[in-house]
This record gives structure tokens, C-alpha cells and sequence, in this order.
């Protein structure tokens, strides 16, 4: 219905231009009593679309999953604010992205929320306390294992926006230089990748064998 009475007001607005160009010439050409004539023209530039009447018109059953919606999304956010756990807040921000879209969706689009900007605001400080209950740990394999946990949620995070993206990034490569500090790569276990003389011949033998058993044959 709103958007009906929009499309008359601009459809009245372009008749009163039209009007309006019609009557200057003649104000010009026959006598100025046109030009109170063309005053018509300018009425429907003063009918406004009351966006507040239209809000107005959403029902009581609406508004109250609004108001539901709006709790559980302001609940959101101040878990977010104050938690030091990072799948604490990870979870919460689905809560607060889920809640953000019902509350558009049921208020017909009048609701906005940046909740980007929140997401980008707050993390670093997340993060913080999770650094510093890691490095308040007594061992480096604690350390070490309870940063690679907070790197491997931030990476299994489903990110559909490039500040969001960017963010995380951001707080990976701040951890991944903490570790880079603390941890003594050279007295960590690696995957044994050298090639000696008898782990080739050793290779060399299963390959061989290998294609025998599919020929049929043996060593």
C-alpha cells in the first residue's frame, strides 16, 4: 500500500512539473496571472510519505517477535563485549547476524545494523584475552597448542564479508608471530623426509613387488 501511494505522489509530482512548464511561457507570452496558475503544480511537492505511519500498520504479533528478536540480539552483543573465549564469540556473532535478518525482514526493512563494524571492533580485544590466557600457561606445548586452537577456529569461521576477512587475518598473523617467538622450532618433533640408501632400496623393492602381485607373480 505504501509503496502504492509513492508511485501517485511522484506520478502528481511530474504532472505538476509538466503543468508548471506549460504555464511560464504563456506568463511570459500572454500576462503573469499564469504563473499563479502554475501553482498547482508545487502541491505535490509537499506530500510526504510518513515513514513512521507505515511502521505504524505493523501489527502487535509482529512487533512482538521484533521486541524478541531485539533481546536476544542486544544479549548477543554483550556476550560478545565481554567474553574471553573466541568459539564464545564466534557463536555469538552467528546469533547476532541470524537475529540482525529476522528483525529487517519482520520490520519491513525500517531496522539497519552494522554488524560488521562490530564484529571488526571487538575482536581484537577477544583475542587479547585469549593470547593472555595462553601465555599464561606453565608449558610451551600448552602454549603452542592453545594458540593453534584459536587459529584453526578463527580459519574454520565462515567469513561472507572482506572487512570480516581481513580482521581475521589480521589477528592470525599476530598469533602466528606470538608463536614464532615462543615456541623453539628446532626441538619440535618434524616429519622425517630424508632419503637414505636403504629407504630407497627399501621403496624401489614394495614397487617392484607391487607390480608383481598385480602380474600374478612374487620376489
Amino acid at each position: 500500500m505504501a509503496s502504492v501511494k509513492k508511485f501517485a505522489i511522484y506520478a502528481l509530482r511530474v504532472v505538476g512539473v509538466l503543468w508548471i512548464l506549460f504555464c511560464i511561457p504563456g506568463a511570459f507570452a500572454v500576462d503573469y496571472i499564469f504563473l499563479i496558475v502554475a501553482i498547482p503544480g508545487l502541491i505535490p511537492f509537499f506530500i510526504k510519505v510518513s515513514s513512521k505511519a507505515t511502521k505504524a500498520k505493523i501489527d502487535p504479533i509482529t512487533l512482538q517477535r521484533i521486541a524478541r528478536e531485539k533481546q536476544i540480539y542486544s544479549e548477543s552483543v554483550d556476550i560478545m563485549k565481554n567474553t574471553k573465549s573466541i568459539q564464545t564469540f564466534l557463536q555469538r556473532y552467528s546469533d547476532v547476524e541470524r537475529t540482525a535478518r529476522n528483525i529487517i525482514s519482520l520490520s519491513g526493512g525500517f531496522e539497519q545494523f552494522d554488524n560488521v563494524s562490530l564484529f571488526c571492533d571487538i575482536l581484537p580485544k577477544v583475542i587479547e584475552k585469549e593470547i593472555q590466557s595462553a601465555q599464561a600457561l606453565k608449558t610451551t606445548k600448552g602454549r603452542k597448542d592453545r594458540l593453534m586452537k584459536i587459529i584453526n577456529m578463527l580459519e574454520a569461521f565462515e567469513r561472507e564479508d572482506d572487512k570480516i576477512d581481513e580482521a581475521i587475518s589480521a589477528q592470525q598473523h599476530r598469533i602466528f608471530l606470538i608463536l614464532e617467538k615462543d615456541v623453539d622450532w628446532s626441538n619440535e618433533k618434524m616429519p622425517d623426509i630424508s632419503f637414505t640408501k636403504e629407504k630407497i632400496e627399501k621403496l624401489i623393492e614394495e614397487r617392484a613387488a607391487e607390480l608383481l602381485n598385480g602380474r600374478g607373480g612374487s620376489l
